[in-house]
């Protein structure tokens, strides 16, 4: 897709260019799951659970709210310590 301009289909998505590819990438449900893992890795060392992510992935995904999953996971008993 990127190096010829070919239309290929990423994450089910039809894309032609680079701005398509980067577009179908960072709006897909996998991007957000990942940003998501990625904090869990971050604050706290460990991944996320399944009941976390189910909680944390509307809030990103729909919400688009990026601070408040930081802020959710850094209130957590894990992160804090009590």
């Amino acid at each position: 897709v990127i190096e010829f301009n070919r239309s290929r289909i990423v994450l089910g998505e039809n894309c032609q260019s680079k701005r398509e590819y980067a577009e179908v990438l960072s709006y897909s449900r996998e991007f957000h799951e990942a940003c998501i893992e990625a904090d869990f890795l971050s604050f706290l060392g460990r991944s996320a659970r399944h009941e976390e992510m189910l909680k944390l992935l509307p809030i990103l995904y729909v919400e688009q709210d990026y601070e408040q999953v930081q802020r959710m996971i850094m209130k957590s008993k894990d992160y804090a310590g009590f």
